[in-house]
This record gives C-alpha cells, structure tokens and sequence, in this order.
C-alpha cells in the first residue's frame, strides 16, 4: 500500500484542495477523511455513499474527483491509529491512497507526506510545527522571503515547492506529481 498524506499549517489552508488535485490526477486512488471526535458521539468508518457524497463535505469532493472508495474515520485522539489500520485494512495491498489530517503521521509512514502552509507562522497550529519535521514536501503559497529558512530549521531535509495550493497552475502541480510519480508510478 502506498499511502500519500497531506496535512496542514492551520484549517482552510488549501489541503483539501491539493488532495482533490491529486485525486483527479491518479485515478483510483483511495481517500480517507477523518475527523476527531471530542464528544464520542457516532465514532467508527462511514462508508455510505449517500453520507460521503454530501454537498460541501471534503468526503463529497473526494468522490467527485474520482477517489474510490473513500472512507470517513470519525474517531478520538486514543483510537486514531486503531481506527486508520482498520480502515486501511479494507484495501487491497496494491491501494494508491490520500489521507489527510496532521495526527495520522503519529501513527503512520506513509510513502509521501506532504504539509501545505501559507507564508504566515502566525496562524500555525502548535501541533504543525512537530508535522513539518516528518515531511518530505512543504507546499507553500504565497513567498515571504523567509520560509524557507524557517522550515529548514525544523526539517532541513524538505524540499519546499512554492505555488498556490488554492488554485494551482499546472506548472506548478507538475513539480508536486513529479514526486508523487516516484512514489506511485503513473
């Protein structure tokens, strides 16, 4: 199984629509949601299509890009990895899948883990800081000057793509799915 994640700075930053991009590029690629649930109300892996497809969910634009299947994981901090193996496990061993959220990457190596950020630290979650230092690409948009050398501070190793995750160019998803190629091989 190859296993992509995407993760994020802050909320709205634009992971949702990258892992969409990557979807409707890699066909048949897998998707898994999850959402941590404070309360511990309906935890488990929703797998209706009527419940994934809503309108204005990230699990509807997942399907619409083409993903499939695609899971929904709601669940709590201490069954999160619990949880992301069960839904794994109803994969095949050969699956292409895209699972975003910070916390899976306490859980799991994927093959790629990819961070979107704005140029902004001010608005970043403390827990992103730990996340940046396990990626191998940091997606930024918008440039600052500084960024870079900020994120080499915590991950010397990333290699920074520098573009608008909210609406890319096609020059600028090429250097992204030149790396996804590596790992999934059109």
């Amino acid at each position: 199984m190859k296993i992509v994640t995407i993760s994020g700075a802050s909320k709205d930053v634009g992971k949702t629509n990258l892992a969409v991009s990557i979807i409707e590029r890699y066909k048949g690629v897998a998707a898994v949601k999850y959402s941590l649930d404070y309360e511990g109300n309906g935890l488990g892996i929703v797998t209706d299509p009527e419940v994934l497809a809503q309108p204005g969910t990230d699990t509807g634009r997942f399907l619409r890009a083409g993903a499939n299947p695609v899971f929904w994981v709601r669940t709590n901090k201490e069954r999160l990895g619990l949880d992301l193996k069960k839904a794994l496990s109803l994969l095949g061993p050969d699956s292409r899948v895209v699972i975003e959220g910070n916390s899976v990457l306490k859980h799991l190596k994927p093959a790629l883990a990819v961070f979107v950020m704005n140029s902004s630290w001010e608005k970043m979650k403390p827990s992103a800081l730990d996340v940046i230092g396990r990626v191998q690409i940091v997606v930024e948009w918008g440039n600052d000057g500084g960024v870079r050398e900020k994120i080499a501070e915590f991950n010397p190793d990333a290699r920074v793509l520098t573009f608008n995750p909210i609406k890319p160019d096609g020059k600028d998803l090429e250097l992204l799915f030149n790396h996804l190629g590596s790992v999934w091989r059109d």
